[in-house]
């Protein structure tokens, strides 16, 4: 991705001017990554909605990690892909519903509190069924 597009992205968000209020978000992007990048390793830590999340306060408050985000050789080009065309690959679909579905139905199993097993499981359908209204994009197998 070059500077221009990332200079797209970023000017249709908008920097926040308070610098408390940006120091905030910057936090909350920061631990957003952070959180993101444990949730690679944590089973009951989902990774992809800490990425959004950290893209939508990093927007608001650091230009410098935006870019870095959008431009990570790993995480840019899916981040890149939601954000520009709403689409998502179908092995990340398949791999994120697979995954999204295993570490819930392990939270579920674990959690004795019956209305945590619901929360958890009418988060799962709506993410379900969010990804699975996004257009997908790469082979049918």
């Amino acid at each position: 991705m070059d500077k221009k597009a990332c200079r797209q992205h970023s000017s249709s968000g908008m920097l926040i001017a308070n610098p408390v209020l940006r120091a905030v978000f910057k936090i909350g992007a920061l631990l957003s990554v952070l959180l993101a990048f444990a949730g690679v390793f944590l089973p009951l830590l989902p990774t992809t909605p800490f990425l959004l999340l950290a893209v939508y306060f990093s927007l608001r408050s650091s230009p410098t990690l935006y870019t870095w985000l959008i431009q990570h050789k790993v995480l840019g080009p899916p981040l890149r892909q939601y954000l520009d065309e709403r689409t998502i690959s179908r092995q990340s679909f398949r791999r994120a519903v697979i995954f999204l579905w295993l570490t819930i139905g392990l939270s579920v199993w674990l959690m004795p509190a019956i209305w945590v097993k619901c929360l958890l499981l009418i988060i799962a359908t709506g993410v379900t069924v969010h990804l699975g209204k996004l257009r997908k994009t790469g082979s049918t197998l």
